[in-house]
């Protein structure tokens, strides 16, 4: 290689070599150069710090990562970014893609249209890449109420329920902003003998006294708390531009009086949330009685007891100090109210240890949070059972039957929703499967030699002691159904055909003729059965002693017949018996 050409490669690889550096240079600067996402907050209305208290003061944010956004949100261009709202006594009327200036102008300009906010996510979160946009506003319109009044202007008109009053209180006003101070705050009497407590929403179940406006109405909608968590990530996008949520209330106010020694008992939910002020209740009084959570139910629509639970009051919020009443009332008085799940013993009887036996404990206890104990008393697979065509098909409790757990569950709660049971839940199993026989047939053979083993000198009837013909027929409707356990009653063959004596200690002793001088003694040689079924055999020779169940077991175990156990009658095509005479056995 000549050193012209060498020097031309070096050459060229130096400028291959800067290429490469100056194009990764730019491709590193692209990713990592920050950009400024001016966001801002629009809010239609103002409430002066005069006019409220800083713990119902109205306010919204916007939060990145769940810190304030204070205007300028600095950021990789490539970034993914979750913008989310926070805000009380604002209701959030979408993402405006602009500045505050711009938005400001197109309101007064009434230019203003829902295809101008952008689409958010759940929970009004809005998702996007930074380098989507420049400026961003997120706007809220303040929550109002219209009021109208009802009102005693003193207490002493109060107590005698005279001049009550519709018109405007002094110094009040028709339309509150949210967070807005109440100015009309109603003297007491010079006497001092009443309390004016405060404004409550008239038909609030609750009895909320009021002196700022964050009235809580069916109308207003609910607002985020400021310590909220954030939501998750995502979810379905949904337009929030221009959503129509009604940010006027219409309420009617009622004056709050009560006498200046008398004392309220406030009723709260566990987590604090105020259920019910009872009617002020007087200081001196003894044993005052608490509303139970369960008549308290009935009266407010805000509280639903859960079944399986038992609920009580207590003067604390961990629920440790339960109460119903008290001996006396020491100022007002909160109580906050408990729920603890109700254990259930349950008790597992199976006195029919002939069909089935449970694998498990014959004791547990159950809750409604936890009740796989139950369930698995009510699987068939868990129950061991003597004959192959019997199965647990659930269990009966309390004059009924049930095949799921929930269900009887639902039975204790008609009687025991709230409260424990004073004894424990007796269950037993319920068992399907052939209980009933229904025999079509009988027929009968009998023979009084027998050679090599091959019978001979047949006969057309044996007869019973007194003379008679026996009949095999004449049991056919002998009594098959089931007995208290649910099962097959305990037959054997002998009995199904009518063969025991009428002790049914023996068999009946039968004869090969009505001479009583000739006759002699047949005995039972063989009963041979043929089964109803798909697969039909020529029959079965059983011993006379085998019970019924114990037959029909042999049978479905041989493949003779499948089991049907949702059947309760097995069909016995015909049973034929063979006899023999006594004297002449081989």
């Amino acid at each position: 290689m000549s050193r012209q050409l060498s020097k031309i490669l070096v050459s060229c690889a130096l400028v291959v070599t800067l290429l490469l550096a100056v194009v990764g240079t730019v491709f590193a600067s692209y990713y990592s150069f920050g950009t400024v996402l001016n966001v801002e907050v629009f809010l239609n209305k103002t409430v002066s710090k005069e006019n409220t208290d800083e713990s119902v003061a109205p306010f919204a944010q916007v939060r990145y990562n769940g810190k304030d956004v204070n205007k300028n949100l600095s950021v990789a261009h490539t970034t993914k970014v979750d913008l989310d709202v926070l805000s009380k006594g604002y209701n959030f009327v979408g993402w405006y893609k602009g500045t505050k200036a711009d938005y400001e102008a197109k309101v007064k300009a009434g230019t203003l249209k829902d295809s101008d906010y952008l689409k958010a996510g759940e929970n009004n979160r809005l998702t996007f890449t930074a380098s989507d946009y420049s400026n961003l506003v997120a706007v809220f319109d303040i929550i109002e109420y219209d009021v109208t009044w009802n009102y005693y202007e003193t207490g002493a008109d109060w107590k005698a329920g005279v001049n009550e009053k519709t018109s405007s209180p002094a110094s009040a006003k028709d339309h509150y902003l949210y967070g807005e101070r109440i100015s009309a705050d109603l003297n007491a009497s010079e006497t001092g003998e009443y309390v004016f407590c405060g404004w409550q929403i008239a038909g609030d179940e609750t009895k909320q006294d009021y002196k700022y406006a964050t009235f809580v109405v069916p109308e207003q909608p609910e607002v985020n708390k400021p310590d909220e968590t954030l939501p998750e990530e995502g979810g379905e996008e949904i337009p929030s531009g221009g959503v129509s949520a009604v940010n006027v209330a219409s309420i009617e106010l009622n004056a709050h009086w009560r006498d200046a020694q008398a004392v309220s008992v406030m009723y709260y939910n566990a987590n604090g949330t105020k259920l019910l002020t009872s009617k002020d209740v007087s200081e001196k009084e003894l044993n005052y009685t608490l509303i139970t959570p369960e008549n308290l139910e009935s009266e407010l629509e805000s509280l639903t007891l859960r079944n399986g639970y038992r609920y009580y009051w207590s003067t604390d919020t961990a629920g440790t100090n339960e109460v119903t009443a008290f001996e006396k009332l020491e100022g007002d008085t909160a109580i906050y109210l408990q729920e603890k799940v109700i254990s259930y013993n349950v008790k597992v009887e199976n006195d029919a240890t002939e069909f089935a036996s449970y694998n498990n404990n014959s004791t547990f206890t159950i809750t409604v949070e936890d009740y796989s104990k139950l369930t698995e008393v009510l699987s068939d697979a868990n129950w061991s059972k003597k004959y192959s065509y019997h199965m647990v098909s659930g269990v009966s409790y309390n004059g009924g039957t049930y095949s799921a757990a929930s269900n009887i569950l639902e039975k204790i709660f008609e009687t025991n929703a709230h409260t424990a049971l004073d004894s424990e839940i007796v269950i037993a199993p319920v068992v399907s499967g052939y209980k009933k026989i229904e025999v079509q047939g009988f027929a009968f053979n009998s023979y009084l030699t027998i050679s090599d083993g091959i019978p001979e000198g047949k006969i057309s009837n044996v007869y019973t002691a007194n003379g008679n013909v026996f009949s095999l027929s004449a049991t056919a409707a002998r009594d098959l159904v089931v007995n208290n356990e649910g099962t097959l009653k305990a037959l054997n063959i002998f009995e199904l055909i009518g063969l025991k004596s009428t002790n049914e200690e023996e068999v009946v002793t039968l004869y090969n003729s009505s001479d009583e001088l000739t006759r002699e003694q047949v005995t039972l040689r063989a009963i041979k059965i043929t089964i109803e079924g798909d697969n039909e055999q020529d029959g079965i020779v059983v011993n006379g002693n085998t019970t019924v169940s114990d037959f029909i077991d042999t049978l479905i175990k041989a493949g003779i017949i499948n089991a049907d156990r949702n059947q309760d009658t097995l069909t016995i095509k015909n049973i034929k018996v063979m006899f023999c005479a006594e004297s002449i056995q081989g």
